[in-house]
């Protein structure tokens, strides 16, 4: 297992300094090198490099130094500025413990009283941010009361939500329950005329879009989209397919919603026939 490298320290470059730049440089020279080295360590500040290999000529520029000497004595400062780079490169990627710890909150001492806490709750308007709900109403006024005959039920489902202020999302929330079995996406589908609505159910809540919206009875059921009558029904799952859509075209719109009482005549042999 390969063991971590020991953090660069002033003392170590000092020690560096005295041994591999004192034979080469004068008292002064060590001097300045020695104290920039260790302000780029404190300030974790990267020498200048062209490439790989320490500039030289900035270096001088910096100390006031002479570049040719810098330069004869290249391999003796290169490895102390290497080693330099890569103790800042550890530092910022492996940050000591106790800059760790000092960005932790300070415990509290026995002594010292921590301040609670205020228990008032913010103001409804700072607790909750973000867009409303908006409340149902259960006839919502029309914003007007003249309109164009619609070409298919998408647009008459559009059009009439729109002229009350409404959207199909908003719609859903007014006139469809929990227990009614439809989803969102299947009633947004209506609005986009990916599906026309032909179960019972569906047409169960067309009737409460028309009282909602104060449209005469069976309005939607006008509209072409909605001429298809559905066959879907669990009272009808003994039956075959070709036999259920023969049948449900002599049901009545509100069949599912009828008593077994009521519905068992009308699924009785040859009901149909006799219609």
């Amino acid at each position: 297992m390969k063991s971590r490298r020991s953090a660069l320290t002033p003392r170590m470059i000092a020690a560096y300094c005295e041994k591999r730049l004192q034979p080469f440089f004068s008292s002064h020279e060590v001097e300045s090198l020695q104290r920039h080295l260790m302000a780029l360590l404190e300030r974790c500040e990267y020498p200048t490099y062209k490439g790989s290999r320490l500039d030289i000529h900035a270096l001088a520029d910096d100390l006031g130094l002479d570049a040719h000497r810098l330069a004869t004595e290249r391999s003796n400062l290169q490895p102390i500025f290497d080693a330099v780079s890569r103790s800042i490169a550890d530092t910022s990627m492996h940050p000591d413990t106790m800059g760790r710890r000092a960005s932790r909150p300070q415990e509290a001492r026995p002594d010292e009283q921590v301040p609670e806490r205020s228990s008032e709750r913010l103001p409804e308007d700072r607790k909750r941010r973000g867009k409303q709900h908006r409340p149902v109403v259960e006839f919502p006024d029309p914003l007007q009361s003249k309109w164009d005959q619609p070409s298919d039920f998408g647009a008459a489902l559009r059009l009439h939500s729109k002229r009350h202020g409404e959207s199909i999302y908003h719609l859903y929330n007014a006139v469809v329950g929990n227990d009614d079995g439809i989803k969102r996406s299947t009633f947004l589908g209506w609005g986009r005329r990916k599906t026309a609505p032909a179960a019972p159910i569906c047409l169960d809540i067309l009737g409460r879009i028309e009282r909602r919206y104060r449209l005469p009875a069976g309005y939607f059921s006008s509209v072409p989209a909605v001429a298809g009558r559905s066959s879907g029904s669990c009272e009808l799952d003994d039956m075959t397919a070709a036999e259920r859509r023969r049948l449900v075209w002599h049901l009545p719109d509100d069949f599912r919603r009828r008593s077994k009482t009521e519905k068992r005549p009308r699924l009785s042999p040859g009901f149909a026939t006799s219609s």
